[in-house]
């Protein structure tokens, strides 16, 4: 009865930090492979960029983990890459999962073989996040913070902290191993949304969604919403000069970057993501 839902819990979590090197963001009933920071900072520091990001939505993992022997079939196991989107309800996007990607790069370069100390994969460019996993050096959270004011949206939330991240100089990559599962669905366990629901009455959380969704719209760049003086309250275009877009890169290369049409609202098929190439782009300024 008094979840806020998961961004203001992910702004709570980046509260917790005190100077630590880097950060990672998860969701709950998550397992962690064997060693998995190790693989982590091994993959983390082949990605070619200055501000690396990794995210994607991590394979799916056991409802109930249990102490194992001999590993799981996905830990270690190439991972996957964010590379879809379209738009759902309320117009907002939605970002395609579990596309895998070929590898183009390996460190050293013309390396063969399964990744390993003397043959591993470069990380792949990705144009969006995943919530439930992020990874990066932890200064982003002095560029990036997590916004409170965004409190009970579900979807949207990636499409806002992609934007910011990407605006904002840092560059999102496809983790090229799987470190860590996910336990999806477990349709017998109570959601936030539901939650609302009992506290509050049947279709809260919905209402609550659709108030608060025109921020990050706004943020973003839909067309419709440009104007403050269309937004539902005024206070939704409060502090976007802490929690708006990043001014290392303008937003119109990241939706081209991106093939975001706010206008059209068409599905986002970012080819040069699933075909593992680099993005068509500048990297950002140093």
């Amino acid at each position: 009865s008094e979840t806020f839902g998961p961004v203001f819990g992910r702004y709570l979590g980046s509260l917790l930090w005190r100077g630590e090197t880097y950060y990672a963001q998860v969701d709950a009933h998550t397992t962690f492979a064997s060693r998995w920071d190790e693989m982590l900072l091994q993959d983390y520091a082949l990605a070619p960029s200055e501000r690396p990001v990794f995210s994607h939505y991590p394979p799916s993992g056991p409802q109930r983990p249990a102490v194992r022997e001999t590993p799981y079939p996905w830990e270690g196991a190439l991972g996957t890459c964010m590379c879809d989107a379209g738009f759902a309800e309320y117009s907002i996007i939605r970002v395609g999962a579990m596309n895998r990607y070929p590898i183009k790069e390996t460190s050293p370069p013309g390396c063969v073989g399964a990744p390993s100390p003397s043959c591993r994969h470069v990380p792949r460019f990705a144009p969006f996040i995943g919530a439930g996993f992020v990874f990066a050096n932890a200064s982003f959270l002095v560029d990036v913070p997590f916004d409170p004011f965004t409190p009970f949206i579900f979807m949207g939330e990636e499409l806002d902290f992609s934007t910011r991240l990407w605006t904002s100089g840092w560059d999102i990559f496809c983790p090229p191993r799987n470190v860590l599962a996910h336990a999806y669905l477990r349709p017998q366990k109570p959601k936030f949304w539901g939650a609302l629901q009992r506290s509050i009455g049947a279709g809260a959380h919905n209402s609550l969604q659709q108030f608060v969704l025109p921020r990050v719209k706004h943020k973003v760049g839909y067309p419709e919403l440009k104007d403050p003086a269309t937004l539902g309250a005024p206070s939704l275009a409060d502090h976007l000069d802490t929690y708006g877009l990043g001014r290392r890169r303008p937003l119109a290369d990241y939706l081209r970057l991106a093939d975001l049409d706010f206008t059209a609202k068409r599905p986002a098929r970012v080819a040069w993501c699933k075909a593992g190439d680099r993005p068509p782009l500048p990297a950002a300024p140093p």
